[in-house]
């Protein structure tokens, strides 16, 4: 419920108890009927006020429709991602608590575009890559995004060949996945990541990742990409994305 509580509905809320307030006076002719025509200013008052009630209150009901939409098909995406992560528990073998799939589609304007998270699947609650505006370029998901391509991201080995700063900075930009040194180390408790992107019509419109916790297994990863099973959820995600609203 909080979503539905926007600071625009709080506006449109007051603006209609103004125009209520304002019918009730006019009905009592408080202080006079004569004052609530225009051009009088309460005639004007309820003038106004009665036109922003009414668009104002129409646009916070298409809002709260397009809400609803968006949660529904958060909702599926959550199923999809319920899947991935069966199926990489099962078929890899993995830790339950290890793995975790997320799905990204792309938000923002022409040129200040970024990967926003729609939804998430672990069973248990684990420390997350705050401050960092995945875009085109940047981390697994931001390559996939950019390239059309999916790749998977060892980070066990990346961090093996940059330790420190100096070290993991002299190593050129695409193999360490476009991540500054802080970066990296505010997400590499992740040990592989998959990522994939998602298309719409032949543009990508977000990425599907899954991340382990687990060292040695990045590799194996690409075992899950090319399940038939893991294509199946890609599609759907492909088919949410593709929902308007």
């Amino acid at each position: 419920m909080r979503r539905f509580l926007r600071p625009g509905s709080a506006v449109v809320a007051a603006v209609d108890a103004v125009y209520a307030i304002s019918q009730i006076l006019r009905e009592e002719e408080v202080p006079s009927a004569s004052a609530w025509k225009v051009p009088h200013p309460l005639g004007w008052l309820l003038a106004v006020s009665g036109g922003i009630a009414l668009v104002g209150t129409l646009l916070v009901f298409l809002g709260f429709d397009r809400v609803l939409r968006r949660t529904s098909k958060d909702d599926e995406l959550l199923v999809a991602c319920k899947g991935v992560w069966r199926l990489a528990v099962e078929k890899l073998g993995l830790p339950m608590d290890k793995v975790g799939v997320h799905v990204w589609s792309v938000r923002g304007i022409k040129g200040f575009r970024y990967l926003s998270r729609r939804a998430t699947f672990v069973i248990r609650p684990r420390r997350r890559s705050a401050h960092i505006i995945w875009r085109k370029g940047k981390g697994a998901i931001g390559i996939a995004w950019d390239e059309d391509e999916g790749i998977i991201a060892n980070v066990e080995n990346l961090q093996a060949r940059g330790p420190s700063q100096r070290l993991f900075c002299a190593i050129p930009r695409r193999d360490r996945f476009g991540l500054g040194w802080h970066e990296f180390r505010r997400m590499r408790h992740y040990r592989g990541i998959l990522a994939v992107p998602l298309r719409v019509r032949g543009d990508v419109r977000g990425c599907l990742s899954v991340d382990i916790q687990v060292d040695g297994r990045a590799d194996d990863l690409d075992t899950l990409a090319t399940d038939e099973g893991f294509a199946d959820v890609l599609r759907v995600c492909e088919a949410v994305l593709e929902k308007r609203g």
